[in-house]
């Protein structure tokens, strides 16, 4: 079974693969330098356009569609933690469960429907609601227009960790590093050229309280 994003369960094929003693690949070498006196992308040693096929509804049928076109840069959502927008499913369960199996699975369809695709990792990081409940106190607080703190929440009923809070930075960080050490020891590990760390408002680095009326953060961590 499949999970996506915002749809029930649902049985779905997401290939097969065989390994018989197989050496872990390393992750492709990509870099951003001059070709022709213009910042390119390069994955190895060869320039490529940068074009890239992004969603966040993975449907095989348009990876395809893009590699026939022969665009093989495809990005895809997943989290490290939990997505507040329901985009993915989380990841960090538990203090000590860690669950990469949605994003194992959006890859292995991807190359199912195109083997050379080469891939940018969207990557939102974002605290779980077990860790606010442990931390409420690390936790964004805003302020309403009586000038009064009250816990801030974005989306409505998910309270984020505050970017100044110590314990936030290097829990996240912990989680985000066994995220990355899990892509580089998967067996698509040579597919990945890059993963793009993602969070705050909207998955833009905004800063708590950007999209709506409300100033923040005033919590004891800031």
């Amino acid at each position: 079974r499949c999970r996506v994003a915002s749809h029930p369960n649902r049985p779905a094929p997401i290939g097969t693969r065989s390994i018989d003693n197989a050496v872990v690949p390393k992750m492709s070498r990509a870099e951003i330098s001059s070709y022709d006196g213009v910042p390119t992308l390069h994955i190895g040693d060869q320039p490529v356009s940068g074009l890239t096929y992004m969603t966040y509804r993975l449907a095989e049928k348009h990876v395809q569609q893009f590699s026939d076109c022969g665009v093989d840069l495809v990005s895809f959502g997943t989290c490290c933690g939990v997505h507040p927008y329901r985009l993915a499913a989380p990841t960090w369960i538990a203090p000590d469960e860690h669950d990469f199996s949605q994003c194992d699975a959006r890859i292995t369809r991807i190359l199912s429907a195109n083997p050379e695709a080469k891939l940018i990792v969207r990557c939102y990081i974002a605290s779980p609601p077990w860790w606010a409940a442990l931390h409420p106190d690390e936790c964004v607080v805003g302020v309403d227009h009586e000038g009064q703190p009250v816990a801030y929440e974005e989306p409505k009923g998910y309270r984020p960790g505050s970017w100044a809070s110590e314990r936030w930075r290097a829990d996240m960080g912990d989680a985000f590093r066994r995220f990355v050490r899990h892509l580089r020891s998967a067996p698509y590990a040579a597919h990945v050229i890059g993963i793009m760390p993602c969070s705050g408002t909207t998955e833009e680095w905004m800063f708590p309280g950007s999209n709506v009326v409300m100033p923040a953060d005033f919590s004891a961590a800031t």
